[in-house]
């Protein structure tokens, strides 16, 4: 009687996993359609590129003003990637949508139970945080969003691996 209470304890799905596994959908879900709906529909115009310029000029200004020289230059990086990436929005939108296919896959094996769905999600959080390098210069990334990136990453692998035990 024991074994067979084991035995259902270990088939049902850990509660944490589950949890896990719902936000990544989630995420992953709104990168997918976003990437999609962006490559659909082409980009920010000019008028709208020029109009977020703009609004990010006056926001440099009165970084300067307050004399938040961090401010100002995560401001500068951030001018700097966009414009790398609206050069190359529909590239860029397709290779989210990939890295995004890759991170609901992922999570979708684990959710399954299986093991090698763990190490695609560690596939994606490496090129999640990696596939801005395909635009942009590295000294035009703000060093907050790589770190940002890196740290949410190794949370969310780290809160997965405490599910290994009963991924098969």
């Amino acid at each position: 009687m024991t074994s067979q209470i084991e035995q259902n304890e270990k088939q049902q799905r850990p509660t944490f996993l589950l949890v896990l596994c719902i936000l990544t959908f989630i995420n992953t879900g709104i990168a997918i359609i976003s990437g999609v709906i962006s490559i659909l529909t082409g980009g920010p115009s000019e008028a709208e590129i020029q109009q977020n310029k703009v609004e990010l000029a006056k926001s440099i200004d009165q970084m300067r003003q307050l004399k938040v020289e961090f401010g100002v230059e995560l401001l500068q990086k951030m001018d700097l990637m966009l414009d790398a990436i609206n050069s190359n929005f529909v590239f860029y939108s397709g290779v989210s949508v990939i890295v995004g296919m890759l991170g609901l896959f992922g999570a979708l094996e684990m959710f399954r139970g299986k093991k090698m769905g763990f190490h695609f999600y560690i596939g994606y959080c490496f090129f999640f945080t990696l596939q801005i390098y395909l635009f942009t210069a590295p000294s035009s990334i703000p060093t907050i969003i790589v770190v940002y990136n890196v740290l949410v990453s190794a949370l969310f692998i780290f809160m997965y691996s405490r599910n290994l035990h009963w991924l098969k």
